[in-house]
């Protein structure tokens, strides 16, 4: 959210400038508010997780921000755009408009943007396989921010997820403990992602009972943020907490309200998955699923009344 006030800024200050020369047509300004306004919407609507809608108002708002050649406002909304392609499973589109982003905050010098850029690249090469590239990638945000504080919970947590990858569990651990601790005191914003971060490294080295507080903590900071996908993320975690542990009564209870938010969304593959968890798990516990599964293919088609991300 800091770069939309960054847009403020500029906006006020291209006012402010074009009233003390003459005149400036009413277009301008008001380009650049409905923007700021799109780009706001895109945000929210991509906190929810309803990521189809949040590129209609992104798209526009990059188109609005090249319109007027507000350099701040074009970089800003392509950074967000990137971000819903990965969340979208578009991995060669989110690279791209990445490169984008991060040569236009090179060309304003904007340390922080870049460096956000460029470690939200990284991620993005983490998950395509891509290790070496990413690795350089995030070195290079690391020289950039050298000694400084700027994103360094951020750069620590996708240090952590390349560790993840090459199989360097105790090393990602040490990484998360750290952005943890930077994110608890001055970087907030990252706190529910580390913490699910770490949720999801305790379940890869076997210690499910490690995971559950880490979740719990993930689960209040997205509830209370409104982040719905990220709440059902949490929640199927916290099933599959459960079911390594074999308490298969309480990873039912979690993957049923994972199950009922991700149908609701429409996020089918997200669907498909933790139905397939669900059933397995009620199945070894002598479980009805009857009404969640009605409502989960009822929900998932569509036919629900909430229209989250009509």
């Amino acid at each position: 959210m800091h770069l939309i006030r960054t847009v403020l800024k500029v906006a006020a200050a291209f006012v402010f400038l074009a009233c003390a020369s003459a005149p400036a047509p009413d277009r301008i300004p008001q380009d650049i508010h409905q923007g700021v306004r799109r780009l706001r919407q895109g945000a929210s609507e991509y906190q929810k997780g309803c990521y189809l809608k949040a590129l209609q108002y992104v798209q526009e708002s990059h188109e609005r921000f090249s319109l007027v050649d507000d350099l701040q406002g074009s970089a800003a909304s392509l950074n967000t755009l990137a971000n819903i392609y990965y969340r979208l499973g578009d991995f060669r589109s989110a690279l791209s408009v990445y490169d984008e982003a991060i040569a236009l905050f090179e060309q304003l010098d904007q340390r922080s943007g870049l460096v956000r850029a460029l470690a939200n690249k990284s991620a993005v090469l983490i998950a395509a396989g891509s290790l070496d590239e990413a690795s350089r990638t995030l070195d290079r945000a690391d020289e950039i921010s050298k000694d400084a504080y700027v994103l360094k919970s951020l750069r620590l947590k996708t240090r952590a997820l390349l560790l993840i990858a090459r199989g360097d569990s105790r090393g990602a651990e040490t990484s998360l403990v750290a952005a943890l601790q930077i994110a608890s005191q001055s970087e907030q914003e990252f706190l529910a992602d580390i913490h699910y971060t770490l949720a999801q490294l305790k379940l890869i080295v076997q210690r499910p009972q490690e995971a559950v507080s880490h979740l719990q903590s993930a689960l209040e900071i997205d509830r209370a943020a409104g982040a719905y996908f990220s709440i059902g993320l949490d929640l199927a975690a916290l099933g599959s907490c459960y079911e390594n542990l074999a308490d298969f009564v309480q990873a039912v209870h979690y993957y049923k309200r994972s199950l009922k938010i991700f149908a609701l969304l429409e996020a089918h593959p997200k669907v498909q998955w933790v139905r397939s968890r669900l059933v397995s798990c009620a199945d070894k516990a002598g479980l009805n699923l009857e009404p969640i599964l009605h409502w989960a293919e009822q929900w998932a088609s569509g036919h629900n009344q909430a229209g989250l991300c009509d």
